[in-house]
């Protein structure tokens, strides 16, 4: 078996990952956050091996959909509604590991989230050694993320994940921030696989995301 396979019933009518089984297949909008799980799928399979053009053209496909006539990423495809951090820091993940060209902007709303702001920035293609304030409070978001956090509040622990993955490549202080929360999370679930564990929580049993998401 393989990610692309497992993946097929969580698929809906639009074509986003949804986080359980849709029922009936192929409804449409069973998530407020298809995009963000979307842009999971993309990473993990990048990371499982099953990463190619095909898949390339298919995720850079999808992503349009959701980016409307305002140049802004809503949370599926024809919705007029402003997205939030979730989305928008997820499809970013997914453009940094996988690089794709950046689709759409930032909502001026959304500008208040320094780390969405140096991700999309550095999407954008601005270096991050002229950023090194925003790089500095990103490296600092990212290490003490979920610092109170109990053991089982996976959803900020997702969102710091893809954090990490938007801005890791092109920045050491995430990537140096990243290891340290990598370390402190591995004291909490007793395992060096920290995002399978926090898969196992946010996802219904079952869900692909649980058996292929490695570290």
């Amino acid at each position: 078996m393989s990610l692309k396979y497992d993946i097929v019933p969580y698929v809906d009518g639009d074509g986003l990952v949804a986080p359980s089984l849709v029922i009936p297949p192929n409804s449409y909008r069973t998530s407020d956050n298809g995009p963000l799980f979307t842009a999971i799928y993309y990473i993990l399979l990048q990371q499982n091996g099953e990463f190619g053009s095909k898949e390339y053209n298919e995720y850079e496909a999808t992503l349009t959909t959701c980016v409307g006539s305002d140049k802004q990423l809503h949370r599926a495809p024809n919705d007029t509604s402003p997205d939030q951090i979730d989305d928008n820091l997820g499809a970013l993940a997914a453009l940094a590991q996988l690089d794709i060209p950046l689709p759409f902007s930032l909502p001026l709303a959304l500008w208040r989230f320094p780390q969405l702001v140096y991700a999309y920035l550095l999407a954008c293609g601005v270096p991050s050694l002229l950023m090194l304030p925003l790089a500095i409070i990103n490296s600092i978001i990212i290490a003490t993320s979920c610092f109170f956090s109990n053991k089982n509040d996976s959803s900020d622990r997702q969102l710091n994940w893809c954090l990490i993955q938007a801005t890791s490549k092109k920045s050491w202080l995430a990537k140096l921030a990243a290891k340290t929360w990598y370390w402190r999370q591995s004291k909490i679930y007793g395992t060096n696989n920290v995002m399978k564990a926090v898969a196992e929580i946010y996802y219904p049993a079952g869900h692909p995301f649980i058996s292929y998401w490695k570290e």
